[in-house]
């Protein structure tokens, strides 16, 4: 008998590196909570920890929005330990650097944006990533990213962690001209 849909594989995590820039090059993160139920999400946005790892030209002060599927902002961190310090760390997944921005957020099945930007228009690279802290509850899909797309360190390098008994079908595509 095959395993029951609960057992089926699923996407933990997301993530997405890039150059930072200013106005619309920013990094954009969108993904859809599905299901029937809210789950916890933890999104970070990462820089200084880039550089100690040999990322050259790293965000240095990284700031993350969250947005509902209306564009409403809804959270809005810049140095995560200056909201839900407890409750990220409680995640085991706190940022590197106190620089770095982080929001833990229970989230209904919608979908969302994270946005990240550099603090008083710096630039560099990031990191943006999501990680679906109650796989048993909704789940993450359709993750996508709209970013400048540079060379070298500024190359846009996009990541999923999946885990379960079973093999799941992605469709992994990357849309410029469009």
């Amino acid at each position: 008998h095959p395993p029951s849909p609960a057992a089926n594989a699923r996407i933990l995590k997301s993530s997405t590196r890039t150059g930072v820039e200013t106005e619309h090059n920013v990094i954009i993160g969108g993904f859809i909570i599905d299901g029937t139920v809210n789950t916890q999400v933890l999104v970070r946005a990462i820089g200084p920890s880039l550089g100690v790892l040999g990322v050259s030209n790293p965000l240095q002060n990284p700031v993350l929005e969250l947005h509902d599927a209306n564009g409403n902002t809804f959270a809005t961190n810049d140095d995560w330990r200056e909201s839900q310090e407890q409750e990220i760390i409680a995640t085991t997944l706190a940022p590197g650097d106190d620089h770095e921005s982080a929001i833990v957020a229970d989230l209904a099945p919608a979908r969302y944006t994270a946005i990240v930007t550099g603090l008083g228009g710096t630039t560099g690279v990031a990191l943006v990533e999501v990680y679906d802290l109650e796989p048993g509850n909704g789940k993450l899909a359709n993750i996508s990213t709209r970013a400048h797309v540079g060379t070298g360190d500024d190359g846009t390098i996009a990541g999923l962690s999946i885990k379960g008994p079973q093999s799941q079908k992605n469709i992994l595509r990357a849309d410029g001209p469009s």
